[in-house]
């Protein structure tokens, strides 16, 4: 008998406990063209170490810091063979990679630079 009591007993606690928690609320919020974000086409997203969002554009890489965007592109940046950024990958160390059609780039933060890592022929449609 008692231990059908404590077992109801915790049974509403956890019930209870359910019904009065309240989920986490999330923050959701849209970036586009008009708040800086150099494509609307988004390929990839990734966000770093230091709470940077980068995103994967087909005009170049987009880092964003919760206020402004800036652009890794053809226009700013020569060594990058093409706008079109396909994938994003951030390893363990805080390196964020980019593959392109043309070849693979990492992204350097001491110097906020880009430099290729891989080049793929240049083939022309």
């Amino acid at each position: 008998m008692q231990l059908k009591l404590v077992f109801f007993i915790l049974i509403g606690f956890f019930i209870i406990q359910e019904i009065l928690s309240q989920p986490e609320t999330i923050k959701f919020e849209r970036l586009t063209i008009e708040d800086g974000l150099s494509q609307r086409t988004v390929w990839d997203i990734v966000q770093d170490n230091y709470g940077f969002m980068w995103f994967a554009t087909q005009d170049g890489l987009n880092k964003y810091d919760g206020y402004n965007f800036t652009v890794y592109n053809l226009d700013t940046y020569q060594q990058l063979r093409s706008n079109s950024i396909n994938d994003l990958l951030l390893t363990k160390n805080n390196n964020i990679w980019l593959s392109t059609n043309c070849g693979v780039y990492k992204y350097l933060y001491p110097i906020d630079d880009i430099v290729l890592v891989s080049e793929l022929p240049l083939i022309e449609y």
